[in-house]
């Protein structure tokens, strides 16, 4: 696939974005992403050989009107999760985690814009304000954060002690069962309650057990990898992973009723039109699906098996940057039609 970035107008950081790139020579799709306004950061760097590495096939799909959000906010992000899973990308060659963390922020930064624009919920351009500096301190303020977080956890995973992988996959294992729980009882509304005109959408997601809700349209080959890892927490053969299959889904369980309530007393009833709803239930089914990742293979690091757990905590750190950088995009003071697109070959 072929790549060509293009910076927008404000100067991003060094590292922020890379230089206009396209390897392919113009036979393939060419990606056009906006600059970033943010510092530039220790976890993740924008790199057009990664974003080249997640395979587009939009552009066989309907090259006269590519579905860019589709690529961007639901093949980036799971294709680069599966590379972390496996440690190489879909043509074998190896994986910068840092470059991959640029995918998910790429996806999230510019996902939450889209969303924004769509639902339309600030009835304001914030760059058109004097609100702009503001709003950049602040995403630089919550950027300071996640990269933090994300940085402490990819060098657990690279350079950690077996006792410091086990550790850090134990706690994170019960955060991202009550995330889960979340999202789940959010989707679950969602999906089945649609806005007015549209067909409820319960038929996009399956749950075969608590931690295994897959999407056809949005597959995650790293929930293949992991399917040992369910059997054993529906048939634990230890204490410990009794332990893990008998208090991660109550945990879960006491966060759906919450998530619940997001889309019942929130957003039922909001002006969506058809395309914000499917962008609202692609990422937030994607999210599902990475998160169930993060968690199957950090309760692996957790029990013991600390070859997946350090590939578990890579592969947090990419859920921790996708939605930090989601909730960025939402404060950014780029326009809403500042975002990512697909242009194919003629």
């Amino acid at each position: 696939m072929g790549v060509t970035l293009i910076a927008a107008a404000c100067d991003p950081a060094p590292g922020s974005m890379p230089v206009t790139v396209d390897p392919s020579g113009g036979t393939g799709p060419r990606l056009t992403v906006p600059a970033i306004p943010l510092p530039a950061a220790s976890s993740w760097t924008v790199s057009a050989d990664a974003l080249a590495k997640v395979p587009c096939t939009r552009c066989a799909v309907d090259p006269q009107h590519p579905d860019s959000p589709r690529f961007f906010y639901g093949d980036l992000p799971l294709g680069t999760v599966d590379a972390l899973m496996s440690g190489h990308w879909a043509d074998g060659s190896p994986v910068d985690v840092r470059q991959a963390l640029g995918n998910m922020f790429v996806s999230g930064y510019f996902g939450g814009i889209y969303l924004r624009g769509s639902l339309g919920s600030a009835g304001v351009d914030a760059s058109s304000i004097p609100m702009k500096t503001l709003l950049d301190t602040l995403g630089s303020g919550v950027q300071s954060v996640f990269d933090a977080l994300a940085t402490s956890l990819v060098h657990t995973a690279t350079a950690g002690t077996d006792a410091e992988v086990r550790s850090a996959s134990t706690g994170w294992s019960v955060g991202f069962a009550a995330v889960h729980g979340y999202n789940r009882g959010y989707l679950d509304v969602a999906l089945a309650n649609p806005p007015s005109g549209l067909a409820s959408a319960t038929g996009s997601l399956t749950c075969a057990s608590q931690f295994d809700c897959r999407s056809a349209s949005l597959p995650l080959g790293a929930l293949d990898t992991l399917a040992p890892t369910l059997s054993h927490l529906s048939h634990p053969d230890s204490l410990e992973w009794l332990a893990a299959g008998q208090g991660l889904p109550t945990i879960a369980n006491a966060t759906s009723a919450s998530g619940h309530d997001v889309w019942t007393h929130l957003l039922a009833g909001a002006a969506f039109d058809a395309n914000a709803y499917r962008a609202i239930i692609d990422f937030s089914v994607g999210f599902l699906e990475i998160n169930q990742a993060a968690l199957l293979a950090d309760v692996e690091g957790a029990i013991g098996n600390v070859a997946i757990g350090r590939r578990g905590l890579q592969i947090s750190a990419a859920l921790l940057v996708w939605a930090g950088s989601y909730f960025m995009g939402l404060a950014s003071s780029l326009p809403n039609d500042r975002l990512p697109s697909i242009t194919c070959p003629t």
